[in-house]
């Protein structure tokens, strides 16, 4: 009877250990334009996997910051890119953005001011693409202007 409260004992012991493990999740620390991601199209597996390359996964969220310092500035949006948050040092800048330039059906381009007055901001299509309409003359703080493209029509409208 001890024999089996002593195997018992070391089992349950054993078994607690295994389930108050920690397993580390991997992580993945940068990715390249190349770099291959499994797609499970709707969320159903099916039987033969596709993959896309980064540089084709699109509109998933992402920014990019930028403080710019002289009275006049310029960004290009890169590919996978949604949002250009522009914290300027002073007022009045002029600001001018460039549309990504392989951007996905969809893709959108969001500039937002987070300080300062700005003044005119100008959104320049990327070859092969065309803007619809241009942002207001000027940006006061915390208003943001937002594009969205259509392929098909290889144009970005302004749609905030």
């Amino acid at each position: 009877m001890k024999k089996l409260l002593a195997i018992c004992t070391g089992l349950s012991l054993i078994a607690f250990a295994a389930i108050s493990q920690t397993i580390p999740i991997p992580t993945v620390t940068s990715v390249s334009p190349t770099d291959l991601f499994a797609d499970v199209a709707g969320g159903t597996p099916t039987g033969a996997t596709k993959y896309a390359t980064a540089a084709a996964v699109t509109n998933v969220p992402g920014y990019q910051y930028i403080t710019p310092s002289a009275t006049a500035w310029t960004v290009t949006q890169s590919n996978g890119t949604s949002d250009i948050i522009v914290n300027p040092a002073a007022g009045a800048y002029t600001g001018a953005v460039t549309t990504a330039a392989n951007p996905g059906d969809g893709a959108i381009l969001g500039v937002v001011n987070v300080a300062n007055g700005m003044g005119q901001l100008t959104v320049t299509a990327n070859t092969g693409q065309t803007v619809a309409t241009q942002p207001p003359s000027t940006l006061a703080v915390f208003i943001a202007v937002r594009y969205r493209y259509v392929a098909s029509t290889a144009t970005w409208y302004r749609v905030l």
